[in-house]
């Protein structure tokens, strides 16, 4: 797929494509969007040479291509189930280096955690309004036995998802099913401490197209304020 992404031809996109009923590896998942994103300047140049053509060959033009706008790529991965979100950490920062993300309600989502710095982290996703008692939880419990636990993760309800504790250079990936109730839930690490500044929020909404269409910022859960940055740029 990544090969054929470079050839600027009908025949690359097609060849990608044929892949599409397989995306449930992650790898494969990322190379097939990338690929796709990378194509899609292929569909720009074709729709300006259509307008340029007479009718006849526009028509054709335009009809050898599949829709490859960065809308038609999401829906397209989504339908097939995929949600891949991957978040990672800022070094010497404690901070993931995204503050929310949105899913959609009841469909899959493979989110995958890397770790760049040097303390270890994890993922915990919870309820909304979970960040305090969660966290507080996570406190209190005894270091784990081995280091690639799922240390740090409370037995409590409002306690949804979470990740083993991931060292510096590593990664850990949870699948899941996506909440059915729409809402601000919350995701942090629960490393002892760490909470108080690396949490997000995870936007579970009725319809990625519905939230394209009119996208909303949800609130940072500590201070009610809507999050000014996606994502943490660090200067």
């Amino acid at each position: 797929m990544r090969a054929a992404s470079f050839f600027q031809t009908p025949d690359a996109v097609r060849i990608v494509k044929a892949v599409e009923k397989d995306l449930q590896d992650r790898f494969l998942a990322y190379t097939y969007q990338q690929s796709l994103i990378t194509l899609e300047g292929l569909a720009r140049k074709s729709s300006t040479t259509a307008r340029a053509t007479a009718p006849a060959e526009a028509n054709t033009t335009a009809t050898a291509l599949p829709d490859l706008s960065a809308a038609s790529m999401r829906r397209d991965l989504r339908d097939k189930g995929v949600q891949t979100i991957t978040i990672g950490t800022i070094p010497e920062q404690m901070m993931y280096d995204v503050r929310w993300f949105v899913v959609e309600a009841g469909k899959p989502v493979q989110l995958t955690l890397t770790n760049a710095d040097f303390m270890p982290h994890n993922i915990v996703i919870g309820a909304p309004g979970s960040i305090n008692p969660i966290g507080t939880a996570a406190a209190t419990m005894p270091a784990p036995s081995a280091p690639d636990a799922r240390a740090y993760v409370p037995d409590l309800p409002s306690v949804l998802q979470g990740s083993k504790l991931v060292q510096r250079d590593q990664s850990d990936t949870i699948k899941f099913t996506a909440p059915q109730k729409p809402g601000d839930y919350n995701f942090l690490c629960t490393f002892p401490g760490h909470w108080v500044r690396m949490y997000g929020v995870m936007l579970v909404v009725p319809s990625l197209d519905g939230f394209e269409a009119k996208p909303t910022v949800p609130n940072d859960p500590m201070t009610g304020k809507p999050y000014e940055s996606q994502r943490v740029v660090v200067k």
